[in-house]
């Protein structure tokens, strides 16, 4: 249909299918290499296991009060320089990495969980994770092969809609926001209630550190010489 067209891709790093062919007719590419991300990951955990908490504005993500957990991810991009693409669609990213993070090409190094950033190899960030695309609206005379109601959403990552982690924090709502949105059904997109559950803390690598120096160092600390004190008093009476 003309009057509307929607459009989800997701796809992993290291998959056999090249989509970069068909995401290039948007000015859209899926880069090479998995994401690793120093300060937004699960806590000490593998290293590309990104827990994404800053969101841009966008319909799909305002209000956004949750994490996001992507497990193994790749970063899309929107070629700025192709003037066509540039033309005929605005992307707004979604979700990004942070400042500490780029994309590692040598999956040696994966392995063994020793990375580090190489010039002229790896991406340095922020990267985007996920985007949407949709029509200029600014502009007056869309180019004919542009649907009315066109919208696209890509995502570098398809583990986090997977049954071991859709009910992770809020990747059911991310997905269903986006869902929602591409389907013009804006009034769906809300944050579900959730169903009285045990959800345990995840903490980012900076969390588990203070976490680490209140309980186990701070706090043992300030007992031991509270109790010093104390029995310094009683021996003066």
């Amino acid at each position: 249909s003309r009057d509307h067209a929607g459009a989800q891709a997701i796809f992993d790093p290291q998959s056999d299918d090249d989509l970069n062919d068909l995401l290039r007719r948007w000015g859209l590419r899926a880069g090479d290499g998995v994401l690793v991300d120093m300060q937004d990951r699960l806590a000490q955990g593998d290293l590309s296991t990104l827990m994404v908490r800053p969101f841009t504005h966008h319909k799909i993500t305002q209000d956004f009060p949750y994490t996001v957990l992507f497990p193994v991810s790749r970063h899309v991009t929107f070629d700025d320089e192709d003037e066509g693409a540039v033309a005929a669609w605005d992307f707004v990213p979604l979700a990004r990495t942070s400042a500490r993070s780029w994309a590692e090409t040598d999956m040696e190094s994966l392995r063994t969980r020793v990375v580090s950033f190489n010039t002229g190899q790896d991406v340095r960030g922020p990267l985007t994770i996920a985007g949407a695309l949709e029509p200029r609206q600014a502009k007056k005379e869309a180019p004919e092969e542009v649907p009315q109601g066109a919208a696209i959403v890509v995502i570098g990552n398809s583990a986090f809609a997977s049954n071991a982690y859709v009910n992770f924090s809020g990747n059911m709502d991310f997905l269903l926001h986006a869902v929602s949105w591409l389907a013009q059904e804006r009034d769906l997109i809300s944050i579900t209630p959730k169903e009285p559950a045990f959800r345990p803390f995840m903490p980012n690598p900076a969390q588990e550190r203070l976490l680490l120096y209140v309980q186990v160092l701070l706090l043992p600390t300030m007992t031991f010489l509270l109790g010093v004190v104390m029995w310094r008093r009683r021996r003066r009476l």
